[in-house]
Order: C-alpha cells, then structure tokens, then sequence
C-alpha cells in the first residue's frame, strides 16, 4: 500500500539565506578578475615591446659606434690632447669641424630607442604595481587563496 507522501517533502528544510553582500562581493571579485586579465595582458605586450627595442638599441649603438670610428671625430679628439695651444686658438673653427664629424643622426637614434625602452619599462613598472593592488583586493574580497 502506497504510502500517502505529505504535500512538499521539503517543508523541513528552512532555505538557505545568503548574507546581504554577497552578491556585490561576488560581482566586485568577477569586475577585478576581469581588470587583472587584462592588465596581465598588457604586461605581456610591453614586456614583448621592450625585447624588441632592446634588441632595436644594440643594433642602433653598434651601427652609431661603427660610425664614429668611421668619423674624424676621433682624429680632431686626439688634437685636443696633442696640440692644446693650436685647439685654443682656433676654438670656434675646431668647434664646429668637432660637431660636423659627429654622427649625430646615429646618436639621435639611440637615444630615442633608449627613451623608449625606458619608457616601456616604466610603464611595466606601473602595470606590475597595479597587478599587484588587484591581488591584494582579491585576497581581502575572497580570503587567502
């Protein structure tokens, strides 16, 4: 004989009420996972960007050096140390003759890869901090993980 069953099996079990904040602690979690994916991401571009003006820069200063060894820089340096008296008399014209063998194109050049290396690397430096910041709210927000 078929037992009557009451009508709802579960009228004894009292439903289970979340705290209040829950939810918006669950949606701040899933809103800096999101930030964190994404600055994670930029750190991997940049950190790609600075392997490669990194290796644009060696190019740049061994091509600069093979220049100023080309130059006559070095030969109207040497002057400066060989015939000091001669250099001070003729200073305006040992000046310029000093400037115009420079390869300043070349150095301009490795200066501006220098400036964006450093660039790229402060800016690495600013997303690893703020991966960092994400971490920490993460910890606090879902407890040590």
């Amino acid at each position: 004989m078929v037992q009557d069953l009451p009508e709802s099996e579960f009228d004894f079990v009292d439903p289970l009420d979340p705290p209040g904040y829950l939810a918006d602690r669950i949606l701040a979690g899933i809103k800096v996972e999101k930030e964190l994916i994404i600055l994670k991401r930029r750190l991997v571009a940049y950190s790609a960007s600075i392997a490669g003006l990194l290796a644009v820069l060696v190019l740049v200063l061994a091509v600069s050096a093979n220049e100023l060894a080309a130059s006559e820089f070095t030969d109207f340096a040497a002057l400066l140390f060989s015939d000091p008296m001669t250099v001070f008399l003729y200073w305006r014209e040992f000046g310029l003759s000093l400037l115009e063998s420079l390869p300043a194109a070349y150095f301009i050049s490795a200066l501006a890869a220098a400036f964006v290396s450093l660039s790229a690397i402060k800016i690495i430096g600013l997303y690893t901090g703020r991966i960092r910041e994400k971490f920490y709210i993460l910890q606090h927000l879902y407890g040590s993980r």
